[in-house]
């Protein structure tokens, strides 16, 4: 069922197909759909370890775009401050 007029049809053959053809080392994990609250992206489990998460709309590409930048520098300052470097860093200032 569509939530949105131009929403991109995602199904679990399509995911599949994706997965098979960029992600080779995965073809043989099941693929499950995620029931989720969310509007704008579709959730699927991928074995046991993974998920794949696909936009339903088009001009939510860009979003995951700017979370393929952005959670790089986050995991740093994440890791940074867990360890107690940042800590540090903020005490010593």
């Amino acid at each position: 069922m569509k939530m949105h007029e131009d929403e991109i049809e995602i199904n679990e053959k399509i995911v599949k197909r994706l997965i098979d053809g960029q992600f080779s080392q995965f073809k043989d994990l099941p693929i499950n759909k995620v029931n989720s609250m969310g509007t704008v992206n579709a959730i699927y489990k991928l074995g046991e370890e993974y998920c794949v998460r696909l936009p339903r709309l088009s001009w939510a590409g860009e979003s995951l775009r700017r979370e393929i930048q952005i959670l790089p520098v986050l995991a740093k300052k994440s890791y940074s401050y867990h360890t107690g470097s940042y800590r540090k860093r903020r005490a010593n200032r």
